[in-house]
């Protein structure tokens, strides 16, 4: 019977990562897209963290830090500049990024990371962005009402319900068949 509830175990742990993998492949497509010149503002859905409890917020093209924000410090804020766009300063809150006058290199992942206080409880949300240039035609992934931000593309990977049903089935068989033992 061990050897069962192993294998149920594994074989839900390999359903769960398919799912996982299946889901990250889906979120490739950009969900923000502009035009080389253009000005794009990046939100960072940042969940519960309010003003009050907020320590740092950081953004980050393509794993490479670009802003820094600890509000409650001396000198909060703090710019790495990298190629593709000018950073609009001040920032408009601290959960917003301004890129002006965006180019071709401005393309990529831009990730931002919220910390709040006193847990330190970190958030990781990220966005694919797709420049173009002035002459191409851009189609939206998404209704041109939509705000261009954060809360489109999050890193949490979705899991479809199937899955899940799958995962809860086998774990109610497996801590079944473990009392039988």
């Amino acid at each position: 019977m061990r050897v069962l509830t192993v294998f149920v175990a594994i074989l839900c742990g390999h359903v769960l990562c398919l799912s996982i993998v299946s889901a990250k492949k889906k979120d490739e497509r950009p969900s923000v897209k502009a035009k080389e010149g253009d000005t794009i503002n990046l939100t960072c859905d940042r969940g519960s963290v309010t003003a009050e409890s907020l320590y740092a917020v950081k953004w980050y093209k393509d794993e490479k830090e670009f802003f820094r924000n600890y509000p409650k410090a001396e000198n909060p804020v703090k710019v790495f500049p990298i190629d593709g766009f000018e950073l609009e300063l001040p920032v408009p809150t601290p959960w917003q990024v301004v890129l002006k006058n965006v180019n071709a290199s401005a393309s990529g992942k831009y990730t931002c990371m919220v910390v709040d206080y006193p847990r330190y409880r970190t958030i990781y949300k990220s966005t694919l962005v797709e420049i173009a240039s002035k002459n191409d035609t851009l189609h939206q992934s998404h209704p041109p009402d939509y705000p261009r931000n954060l809360r489109k593309g999050s890193s949490a990977p979705a899991v479809s319900e199937s899955s899940i049903i799958i995962l809860i089935s086998a774990f109610f068989i497996a801590s079944f068949t473990a009392g039988r033992l």
